[in-house]
């Protein structure tokens, strides 16, 4: 079975391959993603999907910064360590998600030439 991909498109109810995804994971299977905002589109998705996993006994490994949550741990403080890393970088992840959207406004705002740089610009190439 080849690896399993998972890229950020829109919340996991709504992905077609998200329930063969699911269905193809066992207890043991280790899931690597770039980030874990690949697992959702938003903090709550993040978290749910992760737990999910977890739950079921699957890895979930992370390439950026090389670090695996699991279910191993049957310490009350190391999973609340756990969980707390989670939620704490699935909110960077929404954060970072939510602030595309105005900085992609304002690098096509400053991209567009104003009326005075349109003039020169114009005015330079008519003499």
């Amino acid at each position: 079975m080849g690896p399993l991909t998972v890229s950020r498109l829109t919340t996991n109810d709504r992905r077609d391959a998200w329930p063969l995804r699911l269905k193809r994971t066992r207890a043991g299977d280790v899931l690597v993603v770039r980030w874990i905002d690949r697992l959702g589109c938003n903090y709550e998705d993040v978290c749910d999907t992760i737990r999910t996993f977890i739950r079921r006994g699957i890895v979930v490994g992370t390439v950026i910064n090389n670090f695996a949550f699991d279910g191993a741990t049957k310490n009350p403080m190391q999973q609340a360590v756990r969980d707390a890393l989670i939620a704490f970088m699935a909110a960077t992840s929404q954060a970072q998600a939510d602030m595309r959207p105005p900085r992609r406004r304002s690098g096509l705002a400053s991209s567009t030439p104003s009326r005075a740089v349109s003039a020169l610009i114009l005015g330079a190439s008519q003499a």
